[in-house]
């Protein structure tokens, strides 16, 4: 990240690493993080369980968020935020048949109710948790059924949304067991950590499109999974000089679908491994907001051009040599100043506005960056609720500024102003036709059949659709690190 200290650990980490962190350093990790819910805290440290391993088998690294309560014997709770709006869940205690809801009795992230908090004191948000039914199975060795995964996971998300519910962890004999209300799932099945094994989707699928829905309507059993071993994919990431890049996260993809397959972030030294099915891939380098040209496998300028790797076996030097860029970095902000979580989006300046050719996600305080070829291009800033906006103001993108970029720029805002939502629907107002809507995705050329299928329908029906659109976009686009 443009002007942000970098350092690259690998876990667990050394007391001596720690020691020199400071405050406001990027921190790349490479190894097992562990993260649980409230319930399996409490389990595991104040009801005397343990942990399910050393901490330094966990990486001694523990990846935790959001403000969290502690239930009293009687149920009530109290938690202290800053003034805000926020999404309030509350999870099962540990061990039992009850599922998780957010309030207003909402089943996930994405369908919760935002509760808005601008006094001192908020009462009565209150939770009503459900029964589930109890869901089992056992993860096994997918070419002998007799030997067990302890250790593997199992989670389930919603089938439409994608949204997480519930996850489980397989005993010494590779069984598992969790609880999910009613309803239709898409589950996955990980393997144990540091172990050689692929994850998979139900049914033996290895993706979400492809993965069979789960339809509960009652206690299942025999939800088994056989995971396959996978095949080593490596190689070393340096710049011009020589010199490793350590934190950049490569990306393997599908030749065909151009699907994500898997990825790593690349070590001190600047190598990376990542485990794949045999099959047919291309693999990507990208920036992730470090001061490098992202480039595909062979020293090629995007997935068309790129070289496809057929892997059978094992396959070393699968190298990248990245040259420095510019880079183009900035916040989303309203016309009031206000951050907001959004995407940029990127255009050659040098033909006719604009065909994006790659999108960002912001991060929590609107923070976006590319990494470039010196060059001219359009910007452009997305956030919802807002209406599309491109650098300078601008919301025709005929009238879209240019912005030349011979050196790093910074400072390249936006300043977005609200959808008024009593001219139509939302979709109408932020994408007036369907050809808009080619503009922001032309770049991922084989999925464009299914896009092309959302978009006949969107002539027809425009009402719902529009999100659908920008969370595939997203996941498509956006890489992670």
């Amino acid at each position: 990240m443009a002007g942000l200290k970098t350092v690259a650990l690998k876990l667990p980490a050394a007391a001596e690493d720690l020691s020199k962190l400071e405050i406001g350093t990027v921190v790349y990790l490479t190894g097992r993080i562990f993260t649980a819910r409230e319930g399996a805290y409490k389990h595991a440290i104040e009801d005397g369980a343990g942990m399910p391993a050393s901490k330094e088998a966990l990486g001694s690294a523990n990846f935790h968020c959001s403000p969290a309560a502690r239930v009293n014997p009687d149920g009530t709770y109290s938690v202290t935020v800053r003034p805000g709006t926020y999404k309030i869940g509350f999870n099962p205690p540990y061990g039992t048949d009850f599922v998780s809801q957010y309030w207003n009795g909402k089943p996930d992230l994405a369908s919760a109710d935002l509760l808005v908090v601008d006094v001192a004191n908020t009462p009565n948000i209150n939770a009503v948790l459900a029964h589930g039914f109890r869901l089992t199975g056992r993860i096994t060795d997918a070419s002998d059924p007799t030997l067990p995964l302890p250790n593997a996971f199992v989670s389930a998300y919603t089938a439409v949304g994608f949204q997480y519910i519930a996850s489980g962890v397989a005993g010494s004999d590779g069984s598992y067991s969790l609880y999910l209300p009613t309803g239709n799932y898409v589950v996955f099945f990980g393997p144990p950590y540091l172990s050689d094994y692929l994850g998979e989707y139900w049914n033996d699928k290895r993706d979400q499109l492809s993965a069979d829905v789960v339809h509960v309507t009652g206690p299942m059993s025999g939800l088994d999974a056989g995971l396959a071993r996978g095949i080593l994919l490596s190689g070393r990431v340096t710049d011009e000089t020589g010199s490793p890049i350590p934190g950049l996260f490569v990306n393997v993809d599908n030749s065909t679908t151009a699907m994500f397959v898997g990825g790593a972030p690349t070590d001190a030294d600047g190598r990376y491994s990542v485990l794949v099915p045999a099959g047919s891939y291309k693999v990507l380098f990208p920036s992730n907001g470090l001061p490098f040209i992202e480039e595909w496998w062979n020293d090629k300028p995007s997935f068309a051009a790129a070289d496809p790797i057929d892997v059978t076996s094992s396959v070393a030097g699968i190298n990248a040599v990245l040259a420095r860029g510019v880079v183009i970095s900035g916040h989303i902000r309203s016309a009031t100043g206000a951050t907001l979580a959004g995407s940029a989006f990127l255009a050659d300046g040098n033909k006719p506005c604009c065909v994006f050719g790659v999108g960002h996600g912001t991060t929590s305080d609107g923070a976006y960056s590319f990494t470039v070829p010196p060059g001219n291009y359009f910007v452009g800033f997305y956030a919802d609720g807002y209406k599309f906006q491109y650098w300078n103001g601008k919301t025709d993108p005929l009238l879209a500024d240019v912005l030349p970029a011979a050196a790093d720029r910074s400072g390249i805002d936006s300043s977005l102003a609200p959808i008024d939502s009593s001219h139509g629907s939302l979709c109408q107002q932020r994408f007036q036709t369907h050809d808009d809507f080619r503009v922001l995705f032309r770049r991922f050329g084989t999925v464009s059949h299914q896009l092309e299928e959302a978009l006949h329908m969107l002539q027809v029906a425009r009402t719902d659709l529009f999100g659908f659109i920008v969370v595939f976009g997203v996941v498509v686009a956006v890489r992670q690190t």
